[in-house]
């Protein structure tokens, strides 16, 4: 079972970590692996790679959401992770909504399933 607040440590995790992934959002551990050892521009050897260790509690939840439907997850991510506006406040779920194309209320109602989903793991 995942609560809204595991949802919430994992959204403020995956937000605080969030400039350690590049503009592909892959971690760059995971796309150093993917070029064997080689990059676009090829930098030297010995440079540092920030790749953060997930804790399994925080884990544990990234894994369940992740085997939620597509259109599920992403409000799921989004609604949890999404940084502060500009002006220091969080965004409104019609503000997101938006962002996806679709109405408040059926951006709401994906938020309500991908709960469900989650409290039944």
């Amino acid at each position: 079972m995942i609560s809204k607040k595991d949802l919430k440590r994992y959204g403020e995790w995956l937000e605080k970590h969030r400039d350690h992934a590049d503009e592909y959002g892959e971690n760059t551990l995971y796309r150093a692996a993917l070029l064997g050892g080689r990059s676009d521009n090829d930098t030297e050897s010995g440079h540092k790679i920030l790749c953060p260790e997930m804790p399994a509690s925080i884990r544990k939840v990234e894994i369940a959401v992740r085997r939620l439907p597509r259109h599920i997850r992403g409000v799921i991510e989004v609604w949890y992770s999404a940084p502060l506006r500009s002006d220091g406040t969080t965004y409104t779920a019609s503000q997101l909504a938006r962002l996806f194309g679709m109405s408040t209320s059926e951006f709401n109602r994906l938020l309500h399933q991908g709960h469900h989903l989650l409290k039944g793991n």
